[in-house]
């Protein structure tokens, strides 16, 4: 909300971080954005331990998104 008027006034494409994610790499941005110009949505995850907090996305065999839910 805190962008809103910068997000609405944008003459391009925005992209929007989550805070916690220090660690991503510049041509893991750069993938994300070529992929939007494919594609209407991009959404990027992670692959982690099967025992933790965080959400998951299910993808089908062709790699597109087929739902989503909070592991806990």
């Amino acid at each position: 909300m805190s962008a809103e008027k910068e997000i609405e006034a944008a003459q391009s494409d925005v992209l929007i971080l989550c805070g916690d994610t220090p660690l991503i790499q510049p041509e893991t941005i750069k993938a994300s954005i070529s992929a939007l110009q494919q594609h209407d949505v991009v959404i990027l995850g992670m692959r982690v331990a099967e025992d933790n907090t965080y959400g998951r996305i299910f993808l089908d065999d062709e790699g597109c998104v087929e739902k989503n839910c909070r592991s806990r």
